[in-house]
């Protein structure tokens, strides 16, 4: 006879100062936490993660699925929750989803209000200073929120035109730029809801339901520039190099193939 499936899911997010761990058993949420740890994420998630897995009696090898949120946001939180959930793979033979970070927030929006078929949402979260993400979503017949649009890194005052009259807009950008905002819904009747800063353990779920799973490991969705690549001549100059030996080294680096030694 064939082992019994455990129905064991983890669903992981660091995008933000936010960590979030969700962890599915057999279709219901078994456990959740969320750590409000700037700058800590790469001490508290490993181990939060075990002391989970410890605590309820559990394997990791028992994972048959991970949804692991690959973008947009820090830089280093994607890095880690994708190195979490890679070496996971590896130790459980778990396949990995993607999630897209801008459509949980959609799908918090549906857990909290329920548009209708065919409404319009659009995700507007901080990036840098003077950046946003910016993605448009279609509520379709299941009430789930599609994307209509790519995702956009451009300035707020340049979200003016691309918000159409009635729109509701979310996301932790309008809590950065609220009059900007203020403004943008006196001149289209915009509804706003600055309040859906973070998804809950619920809106993890229906995203990680609805997404593709492969045996596989994911592609980070880096979408605004590197920090360090702007900063490449000073960084450069640090370590004797000229800015052509830089850039040479930096092609290199993220054109070679990784080899494992797993």
């Amino acid at each position: 006879m064939g082992q019994k499936p455990s129905g064991l899911e983890l669903l992981l997010s660091a995008t933000d100062a936010l960590v979030q761990i969700v962890l599915v058993r057999q279709g219901e949420i078994a456990v959740s936490q969320d750590w409000h740890c700037d700058n800590r994420a790469t001490e508290i998630l490993p181990a939060a993660l075990e002391a989970i897995f410890q605590l309820l009696a559990l394997n990791p090898k028992e994972l048959e699925r991970i949804a692991c949120v690959h973008g947009p946001g820090s830089f280093t939180g994607i890095r880690l929750a994708l190195a979490l959930a890679q070496a996971l793979r590896r130790v459980s033979g778990a396949k990995l989803g993607a999630l897209n970070g801008l459509q949980i927030l959609a799908y918090e929006y549906q857990l909290r209000h329920t548009l209708p078929a065919g409404r319009l949402l659009f995700v507007v979260t901080h990036a840098r200073r003077n950046l946003v993400h910016f993605q448009a979503f279609a509520i379709d017949a299941l009430g789930c929120p599609k994307a209509f649009s790519p995702i956009s890194l451009l300035a707020p005052d340049a979200l003016g035109p691309l918000l159409p009259c009635g729109a509701v807009c979310l996301g932790n950008a309008l809590g950065k730029y609220p009059e900007l905002f203020a403004a943008y819904a006196k001149q289209a009747s915009l509804l706003l809801a600055p309040e859906i800063l973070h998804p809950s353990p619920q809106a993890l779920q229906r995203a990680a339901s609805s997404v593709s799973y492969l045996a596989s490991d994911l592609e980070p969705l880096y979408v605004r520039p590197l920090d360090a690549l702007e900063n490449l001549s000073r960084l450069a100059a640090r370590q004797g190099l000229s800015q052509q030996e830089a850039w040479q080294t930096y092609r290199h680096l993220v054109q070679e193939k990784p080899v494992s030694a797993i």
